[in-house]
């Protein structure tokens, strides 16, 4: 989609005005509101935009980068975007200016590539206020898509971490101003719609459970943790619904299953029957099955029962505890001081260091969350917050009853289990570090160990790209 032969000057013109619209709308009471930008509310982005119209300026004009923009009333920050747009747009105009070189904090361009830096930036922030405010994003999609060309050129083989997050998900027929935030990293849950079929079954006890399938060829079985919480946390896996067939089963008592008529038949070791279930009932010789955090004690019990049956084992962040690895306090306080740069540290480490001492709270469980995700930003916070009302408590309070695993005969199991299988970790999971993954995948004879950078205990969420592209890359070879 062209704009005939629009001057820079003219596409950065049109872009101001089109985001100066959305901030012209923000509502008093929407100014405190989050937004997809970590950690930032609409506020803190308008007084970023702003920023970074002065910043430009005063590179553009061999000046002194301006002091932050601080402290301003919402009508001072609505004049001052306006007044920055000005001098910008001024700056760029200058002669001479979009040929000569600049140098800046990221590195060497011309006058011309600094104005399409300014372009996708701006574009991406004014989506970043549309979302926040519920404003129709009326950004001009001619200059998203060419945006969005520049943006993969510059940045495909740049570091990212502390500009912008890993590149998310979106399908082909997205908008350009959806595909560009999506490329900048930003989630686009309206981008892709995955049609998945609801379907049940009868289990050996009579229980009907229930299971979302997408794509018609032979699945991987996806067991969701929780313990015992619905399959709906699990999303679409960071689009690896859209890329390989899959079943996400709802285990009994959660979600669309139903509950059971004998409480005890949620002990972990119990709902191997169900898997097994399941087989007979998608008609598979041998399946390829994964397991998220707790729902990996179910996957590796039914690996160690029937390790004929399993072609393939995908172990996401996979709890520890069926295995029998132990998880000491020196090694999630290493994990943890990674995340010492964040702004939520403090008060998170604290809890975490109350937990320890076994001197905790019902609080500090609470408090210390965003370890639990590389990323504690809007779509983590709403992630979390929807775990609490999907989680069957009854269910997992037998789920891990007494005598329901033996470490040491599953480790023993284990060495039965011939087909590959693929451990996923995150560098900055608290729940399995780093350090103990490797142990854990020593446990099998073919095991393959991928430590996902900058990911926690939900990978998926932190980088779906990288996360779907390690499983689909396992299942397919």
């Amino acid at each position: 989609m062209a704009v005939g032969f629009a001057s820079p000057l003219d596409q950065l013109s049109r872009s101001f005005a089109a985001v100066g619209e959305l901030i012209s709308n923000i509502r008093p009471e929407q100014w405190s509101a989050s937004t997809t930008c970590t950690d930032w509310t609409v506020r803190q982005v308008v007084s970023h935009v702003v920023g970074m119209n002065r910043a430009f300026a005063a590179l553009l004009a061999d000046e002194p980068p301006p002091g932050r923009v601080d402290d301003m009333s919402e009508d001072e920050l609505r004049r001052a975007y306006r007044e920055s747009a000005a001098t910008l747009l001024g700056a760029f105009s200058q002669p001479g200016v979009l040929d000569r070189s600049y140098h800046g904090p990221l590195g060497t361009a011309t006058g011309t590539e600094r104005l399409q830096i300014r372009l996708y930036d701006l574009l991406a922030h004014g989506w970043d206020i549309a979302r926040a405010t519920g404003q129709p994003a009326r950004l001009p999609e001619d200059l998203a898509e060419q945006s969005l060309a520049f943006a993969r050129g510059q940045l495909s083989d740049q570091a990212r971490p502390g500009r912008f997050g890993p590149a998310q998900i979106v399908s082909d027929d997205a908008s350009a101003i959806e595909q560009l935030v999506a490329f900048l990293g930003r989630p686009v849950e309206s981008a892709r719609s995955v049609t998945a079929s609801k379907t049940t079954f009868q289990s050996t006890d009579g229980t009907r459970l229930a299971y979302r399938r997408s794509g018609d060829a032979s699945p991987l079985i996806c067991v969701p943790g929780g313990p015992m919480a619905a399959s709906t946390y699990l999303g679409d896996l960071g689009g690896l619904v859209a890329r390989h067939p899959t079943v996400l089963l709802d285990l009994r008592g959660t979600g669309d299953s139903a509950v059971p008529a004998d409480p005890t038949s949620y002990r972990c070791d119990q709902q191997v029957r169900d898997l097994e279930s399941l087989r007979r009932h998608l008609r598979l010789n041998r399946v390829d099955l994964a397991g998220h955090s707790a729902g990996a004690a179910v996957a590796i019990l039914y690996a160690v029962r029937y390790p004929e049956r399993v072609s393939r084992l995908v172990l996401i962040t996979p709890s520890p505890r069926p295995v029998g690895v132990d998880v000491a306090d020196a090694d999630r306080r290493q994990v943890a001081n990674l995340r010492r740069g964040e702004s939520w540290f403090a008060g998170a480490y604290a809890a975490f260091e109350r937990i320890w001492a076994a001197d905790e709270t019902e609080a500090d469980w609470e408090a210390i969350t965003p370890f639990s995700y590389g990323r504690w930003d809007a779509p983590a916070q709403t992630h979390h917050a929807g775990q609490a009302t999907q989680q069957n408590a009854e269910a997992a309070s037998h789920y891990y009853a007494a005598g329901t695993i033996d470490a040491v005969a599953v480790r023993s199991g284990l060495r039965r289990v011939k087909g590959p299988v693929l451990l996923l970790a995150g560098e900055y999971d608290v729940a399995l570090p780093p350090t103990c993954a490797v142990q854990y995948a020593s446990l099998f004879p073919n095991a393959e160990l991928v430590v996902q950078s900058c990911a926690g205990h939900y990978p998926w969420l932190d980088d779906p790209a990288r996360f779907a592209d390690s499983v689909v890359r396992f299942v397919r070879r």
